[in-house]
This record gives C-alpha cells, structure tokens and sequence, in this order.
C-alpha cells in the first residue's frame, strides 16, 4: 500500500471545520441545480449520497462531500408522488 493516511472515520465530519468553506459550497451547490433546474433537469442535493461515496474512498482528502441526484425524465424517480389516484 503506498498511500499510508488512516480512513477509517469515527464521525461524519472530522471537525473543526470552516463554515466559510462550507458556505462558499453552499453557493456552488445552489448555482449548479439552478442551471440545471433551467435546462429542464431534476437535480436534488443529497449528504447521505457524498458520505456514502466518502465511505467508498471517493474524495478522501475532502470533509464535507455532497453527492447530486440528477433525474432526466418525463417524471422524476427521486420526488415523491403527491397524487392519490383511486
């Protein structure tokens, strides 16, 4: 093995963390499911999505990851349906 960092994780995040960083994430994150919302796709943030990849060694050098749900279809497979229909 020649990457020797422990990654193993006892918590979700390993603080302290910066909240200017994770507001500027907030930003890009906001920015990219507007322009898709604009070009006619379902896009919905998901924190347990980014953990589970974390948890995976995705991104490994990173702390906050948010994984991005996109939906390209006449309905969307990630809303919930509101319409009972009897």
């Amino acid at each position: 093995m020649v990457d020797h960092t422990d990654r193993k994780r006892t918590t979700a995040i390993n603080g302290p963390l910066c909240m200017l960083r994770a507001h500027d994430l907030g930003y890009a994150l906001g920015s990219a499911i507007w322009i898709a919302s604009t070009h006619f796709v379902d896009a919905k943030p998901c924190y347990s999505v980014g953990l589970a990849g974390r948890n995976l060694d995705f991104c490994m050098n990173s702390e906050v990851v948010v994984g991005i749900l996109i939906g390209v279809a006449a309905k969307n497979p990630y809303a919930e349906s509101r319409m009972n229909i009897t």
